[in-house]
């Protein structure tokens, strides 16, 4: 008895221990499955458009004219008149100083957009003023 229970442990732990496997483990040359690709860093925001700049009320006297020949046309804006800048007819003398006192500050962050714009004219009626487009 002995004998034939040893034969049954024997038998068993073959059958238990040194059996096949039932899972099978993958051929040493199949390929593991990717790892999925990082999604790429979002980009960075695009600079907001530029707002329209608002034209402002001028001091007394910095539109004063005798002829068409004493104003200047001012750009105010970050931006070209048609890009969102702002348009402004002074006496030529005090030019400078419009651009410095009203002309929109802190352009860095204001990205323009690319358009042609005509080159405006100014005009001597009843102070200086912006030709307008014909």
């Amino acid at each position: 008895m002995t004998r034939t229970l040893f034969t049954a442990l024997t038998l068993l732990t073959l059958f238990a221990c040194g059996g096949e496997s039932t899972t099978e483990a993958p051929a040493p040359d199949a390929e593991a499955p990717a790892a999925e690709a990082p999604a790429p860093a979002p980009e960075a925001p695009a600079p907001p458009p530029p707002a329209a700049f608002e034209v402002p009320e001028l001091e007394d006297g910095m539109q004063v004219c005798m002829g068409a020949v004493d104003c200047q046309v001012v750009e105010l804006g970050c931006c070209n008149h048609c890009g969102g800048g702002a348009l402004v007819a002074v006496n030529k003398t005090r030019a400078e100083e419009v651009k410095q006192k009203y002309g929109q500050k802190e352009c860095d962050s204001i990205q323009c957009p690319s358009t042609e714009c005509p080159t405006p004219e100014a005009v001597c009626s009843g102070g200086c003023k912006v030709k307008e487009a014909e």
